[in-house]
């Protein structure tokens, strides 16, 4: 996560799958993913909606076109990931006893896997 976020979204992503890359390597579909979305959509709300658009309906993502023509696709109907739930635990700074750290936590699914039946 960048440094200063106090949020994040989980997202479930295929690690069984390889696919080409823009370099021709055979590399899992989730490694292609984290390692070459994260320049386009941290601090690009455009290009986060396109990506979280693109995931949420089963569709196709597709980067800004680089200098060399080449483009990011990630195809994320053939590439679907597994159902997933995440556990948050937060700590933070009491509010009036010096030392005291309040914490919290919480399970979640993602919204687009709610109402879901899983068979």
């Amino acid at each position: 996560m960048p440094a200063g976020a106090y949020s994040a979204i989980v997202y479930s992503l295929n690690t069984t799958d390889r696919v080409k890359d823009n370099q021709r390597n055979n590399l899992y579909f989730a490694d292609v993913v984290c390692n070459r979305l994260y320049q386009y959509i941290v601090f690009n709300h455009y290009q986060w909606f396109a990506f979280d658009d693109a995931y949420r309906n089963q569709s196709i993502y597709r980067g800004p076109v680089g200098v060399n023509g080449n483009q990011l696709v990630l195809d994320f109907g053939v590439y679907q990931g597994q159902p997933l739930a995440a556990e948050v635990n937060r700590t933070c700074p009491g509010d009036v006893t010096p030392g005291f750290k309040a914490s919290a936590a919480y399970t979640g699914i993602s919204s687009d896997m709610q109402g879901r039946l899983t068979r």
